[in-house]
């Protein structure tokens, strides 16, 4: 019995020294990397008359008296590359970074959710964070003034168990002298898609021209960051349309979209565009209301999600190469033709679709499901991953929510 017990707990110690090492081998393989900054924008707590009232080459030695009169903090957005060099998966839990602009400490750290990373393999994760003004490094206040190359440096802990490792990551970014650039902007305001009249209201789904007046700089390119404005918490970044100059003007397109679980006050949402960290006017965004049709029933069309599945296995997440099949529930609103389509979602272009299913619909209920085999994997091609809509009259009139779930990411095999 007592050599048994004595061979039990040696297999014990060998598999607790096994488990170990692997532990210690994958984790000491994986690299946490500063894929560089996508956004580095001052939030200005005045007008843009204010601002350059403020502005006089008498302020520009004394960073911080001429930035604390009108900046309220930084938002950085940026992507952290994990890679795992390892031969076995890795399992990486929830991770905090701390941040170092230019040498110096930033007091808000970032965090990251956990996730799977294969042997070999790597993942992008976007990360963001908004400085307040009290926590702004000095080094920040002349890149708002003078632009640059800021250093960036990461400081990423990874915590299992009594195990620590820290994963350290230098790069360097170039930052836009924002004051200078806002100089230059005159105007910045919601307009019809042809730019002729300027807008405060609009119904989604309205094709709307984010407006730009600049003195000089034709040719340049700019980049318009679309944000949900929040009352109650910070701004919500939506997306970046990119606005070409043309004689001193530009105009770039969005198709406005109406938030369901807008705040906590409930009401239509209103979004603005920040260019060079000066923000246009606002945009209200009203919800659109189906036209009402004679038909067998009066109910509106709902539409429920059933979600994405493999092999009848219901998932979040699939693997490139592998049939997926999207599943819909339809009941009540308009009979007639309506379409079903998987759309891929591309950063920074046109959306693409990659299959869609044409049916007559009776306006009482129905089941519809459409299979595709993604063409590209999350990070492959600029793609986030894939969603469905439904179109009907050449009018799209349901998407799925913009988050992942229940959009569908995709790994690479």
């Amino acid at each position: 019995m007592l050599k048994v017990l004595s061979i039990i707990f040696i297999v014990i110690f060998v598999v607790a020294a096994i488990g170990i090492g692997l532990t210690y081998y994958g984790y000491s393989s994986v690299k946490a990397e500063f894929g560089g900054l996508t956004q580095f924008d001052p939030m200005y707590k005045a007008d843009l008359g204010t601002i350059l009232t403020a502005v006089s080459e008498g302020m520009l030695g004394n960073w911080l008296g001429a930035a604390g009169q009108f900046v309220e903090g930084v938002k950085l957005r940026g992507t952290l590359v994990f890679k795992n060099d390892s031969i076995v998966p890795v399992y990486i839990p929830s991770m905090e970074h701390k941040l170092y602009l230019g040498g110096e400490l930033v007091g808000t750290a970032i965090k990251t959710p956990p996730m799977w990373i294969g042997p070999r393999g790597q993942k992008p994760v976007e990360v963001h964070t908004i400085i307040p003004k009290d926590e702004l490094p000095d080094i920040l206040m002349r890149y708002i003034f003078t632009g640059g190359n800021l250093d960036i440096t990461t400081e990423s802990t990874i915590r299992v168990g009594a195990i620590t490792f820290t994963k350290t990551s230098a790069s360097t970014a170039e930052v836009t002298n924002y004051v200078a650039s806002a100089k230059s902007i005159s105007k910045a305001e919601w307009r019809n898609s042809q730019g002729s009249y300027a807008l405060t209201q609009v119904t989604a789904g309205t094709t709307v021209g984010l407006y730009v007046e600049v003195a000089g700089g034709d040719g340049e390119i700019l980049e318009a960051d679309i944000y949900e404005v929040d009352p109650m918490s910070p701004d919500d970044y939506v997306t970046t349309v990119f606005v070409e100059i043309s004689n001193g003007k530009g105009l770039g397109t969005w198709a406005a979209k109406w938030q369901e679980d807008w705040g906590s006050l409930g009401g239509d949402p209103e979004y603005k565009f920040t260019v060079a960290g000066i923000d246009s006017s606002q945009l209200e965004v009203n919800k659109a209301v189906t036209p009402v049709t004679p038909s067998s029933t009066t109910y509106p069309l709902s539409v429920n999600f059933l979600g994405w599945y493999m092999q009848g296995i219901k998932v979040d997440i699939s693997t490139k190469g592998q049939t997926v099949t999207a599943k819909l529930s339809l009941s009540g609103g308009s009979s007639g033709q309506y379409i079903m389509r998987i759309r891929r979602d591309i950063s920074w272009s046109l959306d693409e679709d990659v299959n869609e299913l044409s049916f007559n619909y009776d306006g009482i209920s129905a089941n519809k499901e459409l299979s595709f085999t993604p063409p590209y994997a999350t990070g492959e091609a600029s793609t986030n991953g894939y969603f469905v809509y439904l179109v009907k009259n050449g009018t799209t009139i349901w998407s799925l929510a913009e988050t992942y779930p229940p959009r569908l990411k995709v790994n690479k095999p």
